[in-house]
């Protein structure tokens, strides 16, 4: 009961507390003066702060799981079955990583806008929290309709196929989390742009890919954002702001990153690797796991905790290989447009925002920072380090005139 206080109450909340206090301090100087470097440097400083306290609450989970069994304790004291306890506590973990950014939320929007939309808070909040949530209940239904159906045939199956089935199960399960979120809870809006769809339909002759589904742009001036979405009904969203900080020939090189992904599939091969990377890494930590339970016996808490672990290391291996396929989309965008220009379009899409050229914590990121990005076009291209610095420093300084006259 002292250790779920601990980490339940206690650990969160004076952490959260302490990373608010650190936030305003921070961004108690903020002003219409102050360079997008700074403002940069200080996005970095609370993406360091942050991710500093959710790998110490993650440590300090995994310990408890390891040392006692926190869904047992919740199954007895409750008289709920064991796997929903787990599930439960699973969704408490996740409300619990993202408290410091909810409790934090109004100042840190501060860095990027002077006014907030009506119902903005809300709809961030919903955003970061719902689909879990949503998806952690679906598996509780699910897994429990499954179990009882099903439960004697799945435990016959080989241990491989057997996971590779509940990813597929825990994939459906959160998938209309993030629909729904999209829906009802972001509503985003929408807006024309003819001289858009004819770039995207210029470009994916060039690339000969076959067109998207839809193309959306979406109303935002807070994120500077394209991206392909869907696993087969394939769609190009691209944000407002996106298209506002660059040129024309800069938009090009993105929106042919994009067609890149389409053009190599890489939504499906992702999928794909995400299933095959799962069924190697919780199949190995599971053959850990009866291990151990020879030497010290079936302790829940020991499964626990090696699930978690596992989970930790799936998601390191993923974003390894997504990062592969973001560098071979840079190099087929730079070979259709221009490689110096889609460096350029690459450095004002991150200046734009407030992202950090690089830092150790990229290693969970799906995406590569921008200083691989370059580094990887550059030595493609031999490009001279002078022309990659000139290029750079342009890209900040347009970047830097955008925001001063927004």
């Amino acid at each position: 009961m002292i250790l779920g206080f601990i980490l339940f109450v206690l650990l969160p909340l004076s952490g959260s507390l302490i990373f608010n206090r650190y936030v305003k301090q921070l961004l108690k100087t903020t002003s219409e003066t102050e360079t997008l470097a700074e403002k940069i440097a200080k996005n970095k400083k609370i993406m360091v702060s942050y991710i500093t306290y959710a790998v110490i609450y993650v440590i300090a989970l995994l310990l408890s799981l390891f040392i006692c069994d926190l869904p047992y304790l919740l199954a007895y004291l409750c008289g709920i079955p064991r796997n929903i306890a787990f599930h439960i506590t699973m969704i408490s973990f996740i409300v619990i990583v993202f408290l410091p950014i909810i409790i934090s939320l109004k100042d840190m929007s501060k860095l990027y806008t002077k006014k907030v939309e009506k119902g903005g808070y809300s709809k961030s909040i919903g955003a970061l929290i719902l689909p879990w949530v949503l998806g952690f209940i679906g598996i509780m239904v699910l897994s429990d309709q499954i179990g009882k159906m099903f439960g004697d045939f799945l435990k016959e199956l080989p241990l491989p196929i057997n996971i590779a089935f509940w990813m597929i199960i825990g994939y459906m399960a959160f998938y209309p989390g993030w629909k729904i979120v999209e829906k009802y809870v972001l509503k985003p809006k929408y807006t024309n742009n003819p001289e858009i769809i004819k770039v995207v339909d210029e470009l994916i002759e060039k690339l000969n890919a076959k067109p998207f589904k839809e193309i959306k742009i979406i109303k935002n001036d807070y994120m500077a954002n394209a991206m392909v979405s869907g696993l087969l009904n394939e769609k190009l969203i691209i944000t407002t702001k996106l298209i506002n900080i660059l040129s024309k020939e800069e938009l090009k090189s993105i929106i042919a990153h994009e067609i890149a992904h389409k053009k190599r599939n890489h939504i499906k091969i992702g999928l794909f690797m995400w299933l095959i990377i799962g069924i190697l890494v919780f199949s190995s930590f599971q053959y850990i796991i009866d291990f151990t339970k020879n030497i010290f016996g079936d302790y829940g808490y020991i499964a626990s905790g090696f699930i978690m672990a596992a989970y930790i290391s799936f998601s390191v291996i993923d974003s390894y290989f997504s990062k592969r396929r973001e560098k071979e989309a840079d190099i087929i965008a730079s070979k259709i447009t221009n490689p110096e220009i889609c460096i350029k379009a690459l450095a004002k899409l991150h200046y734009a925002n407030y992202m950090p050229k690089g830092g150790i914590f990229n290693i969970i990121s799906t995406h590569p920072p921008l200083i691989k990005r370059i580094k990887h076009i550059q030595k493609e291209f031999n490009i001279p380090e002078e022309s990659v610095n000139k290029i750079m420093d342009e890209a900040y300084n347009e970047v830097e005139e955008f925001l001063k006259n927004k």
